[in-house]
């Protein structure tokens, strides 16, 4: 056994793992984030730099952790994703707008997840912001 913690879940969460229901919910849950971490990094987008750090800006306020319903709207307004955007002249907008449209759920589910990680990656760095999530 390595790393053994508590973790509380949600109603959402204890019915899927009720679901699934074995003698071992440990290694049930490590399962399901092993799948997890899998369709992510299979369902990555394909953005450039400028393109990410664009997005790390529209995002910026963003709260990652209300779960399933806030990845599903993760294809904004593209009027409201403009004005964030307004400054990155290395982006082209409209493209951007265009892609983030054409997403599929599970490649807006690995582009949230990219971008929490970034976020967090930034926090941890010397001089990092707090996380107010």
């Amino acid at each position: 056994m390595t790393n053994p913690m508590s973790i509380y879940f949600s109603k959402a969460a204890q019915a899927a793992l009720e679901d699934r229901y074995t003698s071992n919910r440990s290694e049930l849950v490590s399962r399901i984030i092993e799948r997890y971490a899998e369709v992510c990094s299979r369902s990555m987008p394909r953005f450039s730099e400028a393109e990410w750090a664009a997005l790390d800006k529209a995002y910026a306020g963003w709260n990652f952790n209300t779960g399933g319903i806030a990845y599903a709207h993760l294809c904004l307004d593209p009027d409201a994703l403009a004005d964030d955007l307004e400054s990155e002249a290395s982006v082209d907008i409209g493209e951007l707008e265009q892609k983030l449209c054409a997403l599929a759920y599970a490649e807006r589910l690995a582009m949230a997840d990219a971008l929490e990680r970034r976020r967090v990656a930034k926090m941890s760095a010397p001089g990092g912001d707090e996380c107010d999530d």
